[in-house]
């Protein structure tokens, strides 16, 4: 799952498709999502890509752990 394949560019669109569905497009949890994958990225070649990259996942992970527990609270 690298940047510009479809199964990343699939699954990057229905994480920002829940969040606008489910919080709205100008929530703060969607803009924080869409900081995240317009932040830094796999910017460079080599192994300055690949860090970049894993950098952008892991904030991902975090935004989509805390994304998670929105999504049990009530109302």
């Amino acid at each position: 799952m690298r940047p510009g394949n479809p199964t990343y560019l699939m699954w990057v669109g229905d994480i920002v498709e829940l969040a606008n569905t489910f919080w709205g497009s100008g929530s703060a949890q969607t803009l924080r999502l869409a900081g995240a994958l317009h932040g830094a990225g796999a910017v460079g070649t080599g192994d300055r890509a690949v860090t970049g990259y894993l950098e952008r996942l892991r904030t991902l992970d975090e935004i989509l752990a805390d994304l998670e527990e929105d999504l049990g609270r009530p109302g």
